[in-house]
Formats: C-alpha cells, sequence, structure tokens
C-alpha cells in the first residue's frame, strides 16, 4: 500500500484536523474529516472491488460524520484480514 492510503497516515490526519482547528471552525474541520476519510474509503472500496459511486461516497461521509472511529476500525479490520488471506489489494 502507498504512504498516502495508510491506515496510521489517515489516522493521523483525523486527529491533526481535529485537534488543530479551534472551536470557531468545528463544523468545517468535522466536515473536512468526514471528506477525507471517505475519500480513502473510496480507495479502498476499488482496490477491494466494492461497489462504488456518488451515492455511496456520501454514505462513507456520513458514517465519518456519525463516528468517524467506528469507520477507520472497521477499514483496519478489513485491511487486517485481507492481508492474512493474502488477498491481492494489500498483497
Amino acid at each position: 500500500m502507498g504512504v498516502l492510503r495508510s491506515f496510521w497516515l489517515a489516522f493521523v490526519m483525523y486527529l491533526g484536523v481535529t485537534l488543530i482547528f479551534n472551536e470557531s471552525v468545528d463544523f468545517c474541520a468535522w466536515l473536512l474529516v468526514a471528506v477525507i476519510g471517505a475519500g480513502f474509503r473510496q480507495e479502498m472500496r476499488l482496490k477491494f472491488k466494492m461497489p462504488t459511486g456518488t451515492l455511496i461516497f456520501f454514505q462513507d461521509m456520513f458514517l465519518y460524520c456519525c463516528c468517524a472511529c467506528c469507520a477507520i476500525t472497521q477499514e483496519a479490520r478489513q485491511v487486517e484480514e485481507a492481508a492474512k488471506l493474502g488477498h491481492p489489494a494489500v498483497v
């Protein structure tokens, strides 16, 4: 996996964005995290040959808006399981 697609980079970006922005721009930071997270999730969907599209992007964005930590955990578990099974997307 490339540097931009690694779980830890995404996690650090998430923490950085949520910690750097102050309360006056919380909504913008929250929305930015959701868009970045949904973008990473779309890349993962492409690698695993899962359905993609505009509607699914907005569903993923909504997931990140509701619980970004849950979405990151789900993605990490999927990648770890795929690595154990030798899936071509992570090998």
